[in-house]
């Protein structure tokens, strides 16, 4: 009896090193996937590979994790150049300015009906000229409230040497069709200012919607920069399932771009 028990423990504890050596190998392997491959993986799902090379490595990397998790297909994508006042007049009048690149690309994940169960947004923006002033900026992102309801978040931005300046797991306001949160421009430790950022987002349907429906459906994506370095604050824009989120006081100037999705 006490060798049978003895036998069970043994093959127990075989068992337990063999799941966990398992479990490092895939963590191994995972971490063995490059950033060439997983920009490859992009192009494969139909992205454009000239806005894969605008990417940055950490995007490419949050955008493989989430990708490689479903049968996702791309399913649109917009860009879009806009100039943002950065700072107030100067001695002559002139206010300077910056160009920033605004980007929305959806994603579908497609079940065997071809209905879409997910739809994974993820937004960019990359300044083409560093900004003077570095303050903590505000971006605004909405969509059609009866349409999707919000399944996930997360944000992020970095510097030029695709160093991490900031990251944000949960928006600062959120709303039925929209939510809105901060970027800081500058890492208060090393002064690394952060010029390529975005966020991803998983929206699911409120309804069946099918991977070639026709549903003209708006998103939007504003971005807010700070001229003076004070403060931005979000506020909730119509209500009801139409609620959105926008930016409502601060110095700033804003610039938006837009996406039909389907």
């Amino acid at each position: 009896m006490k060798k049978s028990r003895r036998l069970s423990l043994v093959l127990t504890f075989v068992m337990i090193l063999f799941l966990c050596s398992s479990v490092s190998v895939n963590a191994e392997e995972s971490q063995m996937v490059s950033d060439d491959f997983m920009r490859e993986y992009l192009v494969t799902l139909g992205c454009p590979e000239e806005y894969v090379d605008t990417l940055s490595d950490e995007k490419v990397s949050n955008m493989y994790n989430i990708l490689i998790c479903g049968n996702y297909e791309f399913s649109g994508l917009k860009q879009e150049v806009v100039e943002l006042q950065d700072g107030n007049a100067n001695a002559r009048g002139n206010i300077p300015t910056s160009k920033l690149r605004l980007t929305i690309a959806t994603f579908d994940n497609v079940n065997s009906l071809n209905n879409v169960q997910e739809v994974y947004v993820s937004l960019g923006y990359y300044w083409l000229q560093e900004p003077i002033v570095t303050a903590t900026d505000a971006l605004t992102f909405n969509w059609d409230g009866t349409l999707f309801s919000l399944n996930g978040f997360y944000a992020m931005n970095t510097s030029a040497q695709n160093l991490p300046v900031d990251s944000i797991d949960t928006p600062a306001k959120s709303a039925s069709g929209g939510i809105g949160w901060y970027s800081r421009m500058k890492d208060p430790y090393l002064g690394m200012v952060g010029i390529n950022g975005g966020a991803e987002l998983l929206l699911i349907p409120k309804q069946t919607i099918k991977a070639n429906s026709n549903l003209n459906s708006d998103m939007h994506l504003n971005y807010a920069h700070a001229t003076v370095g004070l403060s931005l604050s979000f506020g909730i824009s119509s209500s009801g399932p139409s609620a959105g989120v926008s930016v409502v006081s601060g110095v700033y100037d804003e610039q938006a771009t837009y996406y039909i999705y389907h």
